[in-house]
């Protein structure tokens, strides 16, 4: 369907009545409004000209000569390149079963004829607006599918890392191993074969007891080779003598054990031992770049895994704090003051929380504006032992027990191209207590990488949010009467018809009551449209008030016309609930001058109870709701019948 929103004209409509007075009228009122209006007075000239040219939105009449609008609306419906548009009925029957058939062919409103101009524009500016709501969604799942394509890109270079970092491990010479809590080995690599004098294979499911321990073989007491292998909880970084049994020498080497947990939940420790004379730098950078990519792969993961900006949040700040061994790690969200909260922080025990706080001194300020006009951002460090500080800055380190402090800034703008909306969202707060630290540029890279995948994490929670309000505002639109704020006649229909499936399988009762507005074409005609509206709202509120349980459901049934769906409620439950609304709208005591029953508005209500089973249907029960209304309407209004 073509869309015509965003331009001047508000909507192409078609107008389809074989009345040329009718779409007259309708053309005039509609083109007066700010419409585009084309008119045909057959079915055939319908197609012809929506096949041509697809409209926003069809006013079609239902008898007409050759096909009726029903048949029309049919072959719209069942035509992919026409299905959406919506089509409002227009018709001079006002009985419910061809309201309910209008429905059922996949009409989107019904307006009776003689029609009210209100009630025309009011129906088409409504249908025109679900139409630009779908729109709008569209669009924004169109964006937020690149957003996700962006995402796999970045998920794509995140594994050629790993794949990279394995095969680093691979070609390593340094001795590489993991063993499992009673020190077997679960995987080595050739160097560690070689150290042994054996092959990969013979390694995995044996200890270093197995071949002599660290020492060769008549130092083997001295060794204590056999002995219980600790359990560790952190990682740790020794220095051991390891038996070559090639070479018959004792070499030494820096090994760094680090615990994990593996998919199956079984506690491992991954060993990498380099030789201290020969590998000391490059084993270092190894184990620091291998730590990186963890810390990276976890965040990533967690990423992955879960669009819950809080968790993740809280997973960063846990992760850089162990990484870093820091004694406060916390993420300052920016606050619409242009001051600063602590959502979230990692501590050690013996240190005061900042979470909650709102930093709002004037150095955090002035660093904020330096990040947005630097095109590359970079880390503010402070120790307390500089002079230079700010009064404020020294203050508020001499408050929080900070002796080094680092502050990395999170931009949304840190998203790969097509670059978004450049912004400072907030920062990661690292803070050092114990004693002063120098910050090595390793660790500022890490945490610019960080930086990057908490925007990466943001930005995902707010097209996710903004994508849910788009979805609840548009479930808004389809059911609820735009007027009322009850459901709509659809919703009703959908309702109705769950609500009987349901007490039929429970065998429960299901009550409908059914309410009409005495005279209020009357009231209409002497107190004006507007206030016609107001007099339609308040009667909806007075229904809402009276069905009290959250399974009852209040509806516009069309027009002055209003139902309330009771479910396991018996008849006489019913009655008095349709003597509760009877009652509040006489005590709402809106005056009805030309009622010819009273001074105030009264309203008219048939109510009908059903035990819903096979060989009964949901017409029967509308039927007799339908018949009691008559009944009231035919005994004088203003009353109940059942």
């Amino acid at each position: 369907m073509e869309s015509h929103v965003g331009f001047t004209i508000k909507g192409d409509i078609l107008v389809v009545d074989d009345i040329p007075e009718n779409v007259r009228l309708l053309f005039e009122m509609l083109v007066k409004q700010g419409y585009e209006v084309r008119q045909t007075i057959t079915a055939n000239q319908a197609l012809q000209a929506i096949d041509r040219d697809p409209p926003d939105l069809i006013l079609l009449d239902i008898m007409m000569p050759e096909m009726n609008g029903y048949e029309v609306c049919r072959y719209l419906k069942d035509d992919p390149k026409t299905q959406s548009i919506p089509i409002i009925f227009l018709s001079a029957k006002h009985d419910p079963a061809t309201r309910v058939r209008a429905f059922q062919v996949g009409g989107a409103d019904y307006i009776s004829k003689p029609f009210q101009i209100e009630e025309v524009l009011a129906r088409v500016e409504h249908q025109l607006t679900i139409v630009q709501q779908q729109e709008r969604l569209r669009v924004q799942n169109i964006r937020l599918q690149r957003e996700i394509e962006e995402r796999k890109k970045i998920e794509t270079v995140l594994k050629e890392r790993q794949k990279f970092l394995r095969l680093t491990i691979d070609a390593n010479p340094n001795l590489i191993y993991v063993t499992d809590e009673g020190g077997k080995f679960t995987l080595a690599n050739h160097a560690l074969a070689k150290l042994y004098d054996t092959t990969v294979e013979n390694l995995l499911g044996k200890t270093k007891a197995d071949f002599g321990g660290n020492f060769p073989p008549n130092q083997r007491n001295f060794s204590g080779a056999g002995k219980k292998v600790e359990t560790l909880k952190i990682a740790t970084i020794a220095t051991e003598p390891l038996f070559d049994r090639q070479t018959r020498e004792i070499r030494w080497f820096q090994t760094t054990k680090t615990p994990f947990v593996s998919p199956e939940g079984k506690t491992l420790i991954l060993g990498v031992s380099v030789d201290i004379t020969e590998r000391q730098r490059a084993e270092l950078s190894l184990w620091r770049q291998a730590e990186r990519e963890r810390l990276l792969r976890t965040i990533s993961e967690r990423i992955r895994q879960s669009l819950a900006v809080e968790d993740i949040l809280q997973q960063t700040v846990k992760e850089i704090q162990q990484f870093l061994q820091a004694d406060r790690v916390s993420i300052c969200r920016r606050e619409s003051d242009r001051t600063y909260r602590v959502a979230v922080e990692s501590i050690s025990a013996t240190w005061p929380s900042l979470q909650g706080e709102i930093v709002e001194e004037e150095w955090l300020s002035q660093i904020a504006r330096e990040w947005e006009e630097n095109s590359q951002p970079t880390c503010a460090i402070a120790s307390a032992t500089t002079p230079a500080l700010s009064p404020a800055l020294q203050d508020f380190l001499q408050q929080w027990q900070v002796c080094s402090q680092c502050i990395v800034p999170i931009f949304k703008s840190h998203l790969p191209k097509p670059p978004l909306e450049r912004g400072l969202w907030g920062a990661i707060v690292v803070h050092q207590c114990r004693n002063p630290r120098e910050w090595h540029e390793e660790e500022l890279e890490i945490l610019g990488s960080l930086a990057m995948q908490v925007a990466i994490a943001v930005q995902q929670g707010e097209l996710l949010a903004q994508l849910e309000a788009a979805n609840r505002e548009l479930k808004n639109l389809a059911n609820l009467d735009g007027l009322t704020g009850l459901a709509n006649r659809r919703r009703f229909d959908e309702i109705l018809q769950k609500e009987w499936q349901q007490m039929q399988r429970e065998r429960n009762p299901l009550s409908l009551v059914l309410v009409d507005i005495d005279f209020f074409k009357r009231y209409n005609d002497t107190y004006g449209h507007q206030q016609g509206d107001e007099c339609l709202k308040a009667v909806a509120r007075a229904i809402r008030a009276c069905s009290k349980r959250s399974s009852d459901i209040a509806a516009r049934y069309g027009g002055e016309e209003f139902a309330a769906i009771l479910p396991n409620t018996l008849l006489e439950e019913a009655v008095v609930i349709a003597r509760q609304i009877q009652e509040r709208v006489r005590e709402l005591q809106i005056e009805h001058s030309q009622s010819s029953i009273h001074s105030y508005l009264t309203i008219s209500l048939g109510a009908a109870s059903q035990f819903p089973h096979r060989n009964a249907t949901i017409d029967d029960l509308i039927g007799a709701a339908d018949a009691a209304l008559y009944r009231a309407k035919a005994s004088g209004r203003d009353r109940v019948e059942f």
